[in-house]
């Protein structure tokens, strides 16, 4: 679909549409491009390299170790999920980069379509002045005869409560766990014959737990923090004013879930013996 370039953003019927430099937006295009540069290509890609790793050995130590213990199950899954996380990064945000970087004219058409492929809300147009080619995203028709109802389903659902419950459960079991998990630890020294070493194990797993929580919370705020952003500057979208502002941002904000996914293997190395030995038993 080919669409020529407008000035600010125009609104009829069928489609609403964004110059290629948005006016008012806070950075420009090559701006964006240099930050998508940065982070999707370099910094995802390092994190990925140590990470991907790290997760498959992760695996595998608990895997040895047995998964019919609840903790090591926990972590297992944990894990997995991050392994299958990382891997899907790569593709859609390193080899997109990575294209841009090298001049590809099927970077940003690569991009757009592996990060919004299949939503079936927003169409992929090709937008063409002076000879430049770019991808962008435009609402469909089934969005716009409903729009009422999929920006509920996305301010309400997508941006707010599913994120932000999230964010808020975790956070507040952590704080709970770890209260609660203290406590017990004081109420055993002090009523059971249970030995100084293994209290000294639940101690440090108490502890181990907390940071792998403590890492989860602090690289959600980011992304927290851009939901709240979002509902209270409305053209803080995919399709307001402030269109690249707001792709920039997510792709920083996307960083830290992805450095948080390959820290807890450091986590557990560092606080856990037995998970020492483990993966020395694996290499």
């Amino acid at each position: 679909m080919n669409v020529t370039e407008k000035a600010g953003i125009c609104k009829d019927e069928s489609t609403i549409f964004m110059s290629l430099e948005v006016l008012g937006d806070l950075i420009t295009e090559n701006t964006y491009h240099t930050l998508k540069d940065v982070f999707n290509g370099y910094i995802s890609l390092l994190i990925c390299i140590v990470g991907i790793p790290a997760n498959l050995v992760t695996c595998l130590v608990f895997w040895r170790q047995g998964l019919r213990d609840r903790m090591n199950l926990c972590l297992f899954c944990l894990a997995a999920v991050d392994l299958l996380y990382m891997t899907s990064v790569v593709p859609v945000s390193c080899i997109s980069a990575f294209l841009h970087i090298s001049h590809s004219s099927y970077a940003d058409e690569y991009f757009v379509k592996t990060v919004m492929g299949g939503v079936g809300v927003l169409l992929v147009v090709r937008v063409e002045t002076g000879g430049a080619v770019q991808w962008r995203y435009e609402p469909t028709q089934l969005y716009l005869d409903n729009k009422e109802f999929f920006e509920a389903v996305e301010m309400s659902v997508l941006t707010v409560s599913l994120p932000m419950t999230t964010f808020l459960v975790v956070s507040v079991s952590s704080v709970i766990t770890v209260i609660k998990l203290t406590a017990a630890l004081k109420w055993r020294e002090k009523t059971s014959s249970t030995s100084g070493e293994k209290a000294g194990h639940q101690t440090a797993l108490t502890k181990m737990l907390l940071l792998v929580s403590f890492i989860y919370i602090c690289t959600m705020i980011p992304s927290v923090s851009l939901n709240i952003t979002r509902l209270l500057v409305l053209e803080f979208s995919p399709h307001g004013r402030y269109y690249y502002l707001f792709i920039a941002t997510q792709i920083i904000a996307n960083i830290f879930p992805v450095a948080h996914s390959a820290s807890n293997f450091f986590v557990y190395y560092k606080r856990s013996s037995r998970f020492r030995a483990g993966c020395l038993g694996v290499m």
